[in-house]
Formats: structure tokens, sequence, C-alpha cells
């Protein structure tokens, strides 16, 4: 059954981009429905056109709100009795869309709440469904440890126990690369694809959607030893692993899974 709440994926997002960009419509229920995505998607960029083109007054806000008012679609999932959600999951399917176009999995996941997490995965939830941006349930978490330390410290361990993949499959180009779990490459490689999206929505030291080591360190900071060990979480090892998945880089193991823009700058494979 289709959920009865407008889903904003990536085609309602650019009508709402034309609407309020484009068209100027008149009013504040366009932007205000961008707002809210801006804040649950973490896209202040997108907050400071609003507050600047369209004269949007609480786009202004957005640092003090995004923690807060982008939880909005999804504050049920907080919740320790979640009966009502299991109910919604039966009635709509296990993996349909909330109003921001996660899947319950991935809201389960982004609220920390292990013992939905692991209610949805025992009904059937789609651990590798995935939003228009490419971030699955694992995804989402990662976001949230990335700039909160006490979820880093706190439900991160038990969730990347329950949704990290025992391996992810990468297409280079010419061949399609199986990165083990217990790979220092398959962590960077999760990580990067977290934060590539924040390389154009936040105000960044170089352009091009570039990664240094610094980027990676800051995001992995607070994070427990399960998912990244002592020794990896140093910039010397990071750079070394960068360094000899590089394209073109004469290494029996290389994955090409980067492409080196600048010294110590790297980029996706394209």
């Amino acid at each position: 059954m289709p959920v009865p709440w407008p889903v904003f994926e990536e085609t309602k997002v650019i009508e709402l981009l034309v609407k309020v960009f484009r068209e100027q419509a008149p009013g504040a229920k366009w932007k205000q429905q961008l707002y809210e995505y801006a804040t649950c998607h973490d896209e202040p960029q997108l907050a400071e056109w609003l507050a600047c083109e369209t004269r949007f007054e609480p786009a202004k806000y957005f640092s003090q709100q995004r923690a807060t008012f982008g939880r909005k679609t999804y504050i049920p999932y907080f919740a320790h009795h979640f009966k009502d959600i299991l109910r919604q999951c039966e009635q709509y399917g296990i993996d349909h869309r909330l109003p921001m176009n996660q899947a319950p999995l991935m809201a389960a996941a982004v609220t920390g709440n292990v013992p939905l997490v692991e209610a949805l995965l025992e009904r059937g939830a789609n651990r590798e469904a995935v939003d228009h941006y490419g971030y699955n349930a694992l995804h989402w978490a990662l976001r949230e440890a990335f700039r909160d330390a006490r979820f880093a410290g706190g439900p991160l361990a038990a969730l990347y126990e329950l949704l990290a993949p025992a391996s992810i499959d990468v297409n280079t180009g010419d061949r399609l690369v199986r990165i083990d779990r217990h790979l220092s490459e398959y962590f960077i490689f999760q990580t990067l694809w977290v934060l590539f999206k924040s390389r154009f929505t936040h105000w960044q030291r170089r352009a091009n959607g570039a990664f240094d080591t610094q980027a990676i360190l800051g995001a992995w900071q607070h994070l427990p030893a399960n998912i990244v060990r002592p020794e990896r979480n140093k910039r010397q090892h990071l750079s070394g692993v960068l360094a000899r998945n590089e394209i073109h880089r004469d290494y029996a193991y290389n994955r090409a899974l980067f492409m080196r823009v600048a010294q110590g700058w790297y980029q996706f494979n394209p």
C-alpha cells in the first residue's frame, strides 16, 4: 500500500527547488518544506540560499535548528515503545518511505534505537536500501556519529555490528572490486561515501569534492575501537592506504579506489 504522505525523493525535491527559486511561488509553504528537507539532510548551503535569496527568515537559524528541527519527521523512532512503527511497517511495507525518503531502518539507525533496528531486521528490513543520495542505514548512523560524540560512543558500536555488510562491491570502471570488512579500505571508503555530499553542501577548504586525512581523522575522532582500530586511526596509516589505492599506482593489491588531485588530497575514482 502506498504511503499517504508526500515523499521528498529526488524528483519531488527538484520540483520544490523550481517552485521556490525559479518560479518564486508566493507564500511560505514551499520554502518551509524545502527548509525542513535541508535540516533533515544537513544542507546548510540550501538553507543559506533560502535565507538570502528568498528572505525566508527561519533559515537564518539553520545551525541552531538542524539537530532538532531536522528530526521532525522521525521523532517517533526515538521511542522505546515502537509497536506503532512496526504496525505501520505491516501496513505499508517494511521498507516504506518516510517523508524525507528514509526507510524505517534508516530512521531507526540515525536515532540510535538499537532494539528497533533489531526488530526491523528480524522482519526482513533491507540493510542495502538507499535514499536518493545513496545512503543506507549504516551511512545514516555514521553521519550522526561523525558529528555527535555521544552517539559515536554510545549506540554506534552495536549498530555497526548489525548494519555493516561483510563486504562492499565497488565499480572502479573496468572491474568490480570486492572490499571485505576487515580491510582498512572498507571503512575508509564507507567514511568518504558518507562525507562526500558535504563536499558540495558545506563550505570546503578545497573544491572538486576532495578529501584529505584531516577530514577523515576529524570524522573518526570519537569512534569506538570495534569500528576503527587505534593503529589505523593515524594519519600515516591513512595516507598509506589512500596512496596505495590511487589510480595507476603500481601496487599488487591496488583497488584503484581514489584519484589524487593534489598532494594529500583525494577524490573517488571517477
